[in-house]
């Protein structure tokens, strides 16, 4: 295994893990240190590092693409339901204006009614 050997502050930049992490990591072995002047450093292969940097960053950039569509995707089915909703209340308030009137027209007795629209007619024959 090629590498560098880095501090924990290093190790913890070049990996994108805190310093806490790469100590616990290398406390189980699965990144390799050695102590050093009194200092604990970390073998970090840097090469592989980058490239799963880049890799994990595309796959990344590919999963939010996907996020984002799925959202577009959802937010159209919303609005078309939103649509939906707002044809059904027009259509109820539009029935509902017309069954106000028929009540209003049929508060009247039926003769006051009869003799209302036989006094529009006897008025609409004098006027010719």
């Amino acid at each position: 295994m090629s590498g560098e050997w880095l501090t924990a502050t290093g190790a913890s930049q070049a990996l994108g893990i805190s310093e806490r992490t790469v100590r616990r990591r290398a406390n189980k072995g699965l990144i390799e240190s050695k102590l050093e002047k009194g200092r604990r450093l970390f073998l970090v292969d840097i090469d592989r590092t980058v490239t799963g940097a880049a890799t994990d960053t595309s796959a990344l950039v590919e999963q939010l693409r996907s996020e984002v569509e799925h959202l577009k995707q959802e937010l159209d089915r919303r609005n078309e339901q939103i649509d939906q909703q707002n044809m059904i209340v027009m259509q109820l308030t539009r029935q509902l204006e017309q069954s106000q009137r028929l009540l209003e027209y049929h508060r009247d007795p039926w003769y006051k009614r009869w003799f209302r629209k036989r006094q529009k007619a006897q008025d609409g024959n004098r006027d010719i």
